[in-house]
């Protein structure tokens, strides 16, 4: 009498994907635009997220963002020691049609939550903040999440945001997310996509 067996294994991961840092070290010491090859990305096992080229070629800013310092810009970080490493001013402002998008695919994938760190890219309460979209499995992008931000780099530097995915449908292959700033310049590091997938191997037959 034959047995089948079906393993499944559970790869538990707080963290799905991170972009960790954008990393201010640049060819323009004074001019630190965003460019290929800054960033510090890491995928859990299992996960296929957007890579820096990636994230180079989906954000949609002004086409001279890398030698002009006027217009919407992906901007690495302000010159100064007050603004924090890896911080990202980004001129990925809504008004201007701009956003960084980024994302994961994987098997039965269930999100927890989207996390990041962001400031105004200022030195006072201008009323500057972030606005996000989210795709589920290739469908249309929807609002997920809108703030304005009161914090900057003198009265505290970046605050964690928490957004909840729970209640999005469990089991998914992919989830991919639009980022942008409104009111302008807002400056994100530590950008994480939170949860676990499942792996379901094939049945074994014995006997």
């Amino acid at each position: 009498m034959a047995v089948i067996l079906s393993i499944t294994g559970i790869v538990q991961a707080d963290t799905l994907y991170n972009i960790a840092t954008f990393n201010n070290a640049g060819p323009q010491p004074k001019v630190k635009y965003w460019y290929p090859g800054i960033t510090t990305i890491t995928s859990a096992p299992g996960i296929t997220g957007t890579d820096d080229t990636g994230l180079f070629s989906l954000q949609t800013i002004n086409v001279k963002a890398d030698k002009s310092r006027r217009g919407p810009r992906f901007q690495n970080n302000n010159v100064g020691t007050d603004s924090p490493a890896g911080g990202m001013p980004g001129a990925i402002t809504l008004s201007h049609g701009g956003y960084m998008q980024f994302g994961i695919t994987g098997s039965n994938i269930d999100l927890t939550s989207l996390t990041f760190q962001a400031m105004m890219a200022c030195w006072n309460n201008d009323g500057r903040g972030y606005d996000i979209d989210i795709s589920i499995n290739g469908d249309d992008y929807i609002d997920l999440d809108a703030a304005i931000l009161t914090n900057h780099r003198k009265n505290g530097g970046m605050n964690l945001f928490t957004i909840d995915l729970t209640g999005f449908p469990r089991g998914i292959s992919s989830v991919d997310f639009r980022l942008s700033s409104t009111g302008g310049a807002v400056e994100y590091i530590d950008i994480k996509i939170n949860g676990t997938t499942t792996t379901i191997k094939k049945p074994v037959t014995l006997g």
